[in-house]
Parts: C-alpha cells; structure tokens; sequence
C-alpha cells in the first residue's frame, strides 16, 4: 500500500472479527490460540458447478489491524461499527 499512496493518503477497508464463531454460551471465547490467527480463512468461490481457486482472506479485529499498522507506518481509525464485530477503517500512511 506504502507504493500506492502518496504521503498522508489513506485508504478505506471493512473486516469483521470471527470472534463470534467461538463465543461460548456463557459468553466466554475459546480460541485455540496454538492454531494461527483465527481470522485466516481459506475461500472457494462456486457458481454452479462452476468451482474457483481456493484462495486466502484475512478477517482482522481492529485492535490487531491498529497494531500490524503502527508497526508499518500507518495510523488506523475506527471509521464506523456494524451491527456484528464489523467494522469500517481508515487507515493513513505516516
């Protein structure tokens, strides 16, 4: 992104966080913190008997999407918030 922006641009993303898919029924998250970034998911897109590629996505939480920023040279900013751990960011180049 550093190549594409010109100082002080910006660009805007959306991303969810997959925290919900291991909520448990007390409230509580079990995520099996052995097993990578429970935000990597494989996609295959299907239309029909049409079948893509598999490929990688990356649903990201803010509060790690701020960090990996900073440490990149980027300032994140929570634009707006969905209804289910979605959210809209802006993130700006340093």
């Amino acid at each position: 992104m550093k190549q594409l922006l010109a100082p002080g641009g910006s660009i805007l993303l959306d991303s969810s966080d997959l925290r919900f898919l291991f909520e448990e029924e007390d409230g509580s998250f079990l995520i099996d913190l052995n097993d990578g970034y429970y935000g990597e998911v494989d996609f295959q897109m299907q239309y029909k008997q049409m079948k893509g590629e598999t490929f990688d996505w990356l649903y990201i939480d803010f509060h790690t999407l701020s960090l990996y920023a900073a440490n990149n040279g980027f300032r994140a900013e929570l634009v707006q918030e969905g209804g289910y751990y979605d959210y809209l960011a802006q993130l700006t180049i340093l």
